[in-house]
């Protein structure tokens, strides 16, 4: 008895350390230092960056490569609006990308408790039958292997979204040194 409340202890030891390990790893990859001063939001469709420190000073991307900086329109090449739409495009991936992270992770999450319903749920059929450590151990393997599958894939989708956050910061300092009012706001 004292060696399965230890197996179960140690399990959901682990799931909870795994669980937090993860969550540094995805503030590491998705932090990107282009958005030091910069605070986001989505309205309508359209990308809106205000200067964290001064809420006056504010840039809108629309979905149809329409750049406002304080309210004004600024005019744009096809050069700089081909730029401006891969940066939106960038970007609304990136939102995408997280949320499915987010919704996978929450189910992986959700799993993990079933693991630990499941542990026990096999106590309390040693403590009342003839239920035996090495069934025990064998369902709460082929449930964690299970959990462990998707975490793989959740590893991978967070790797695609450090590739995405990477091509975006590389798309925010082009944006900036090609269009003149941007490369203006030292918050941007």
């Amino acid at each position: 008895m004292k060696t399965t409340l230890f197996i179960l202890l140690f399990a959901l030891s682990g799931t909870l350390l795994a669980a937090q390990s993860d969550d540094k790893n995805m503030d590491k990859s998705s932090s990107m230092t282009c958005f030091q001063d910069i605070d986001v939001d989505i309205d309508n469709d359209n990308i809106v960056l205000t200067c964290s420190y001064d809420n006056e000073q504010w840039v809108e991307i629309t979905p149809d490569c329409e750049l406002y900086v304080n309210g004004s329109r600024i005019s744009l090449t096809r050069h700089q609006e081909h730029l401006l739409d891969d940066y939106y495009d960038c970007f609304m991936e990136i939102i995408d990308q997280s949320r499915e992270i987010g919704i996978e992770g929450a189910k992986i999450g959700i799993k993990g408790v079933k693991v630990s319903l499941v542990a026990v749920r096999c106590l309390l059929k040693m403590a009342l039958t003839e239920y035996d450590t090495d069934t025990f151990e064998k369902e709460i393997e082929e449930e964690s292997d299970r959990i462990n599958e998707q975490a793989e894939e959740l590893n991978e989708m967070a790797e695609e979204l450090e590739k995405s956050a990477k091509e975006f910061e590389i798309l925010h300092v082009a944006l900036k040194r090609q269009i003149n009012v941007l490369n203006q706001l030292v918050w941007f």
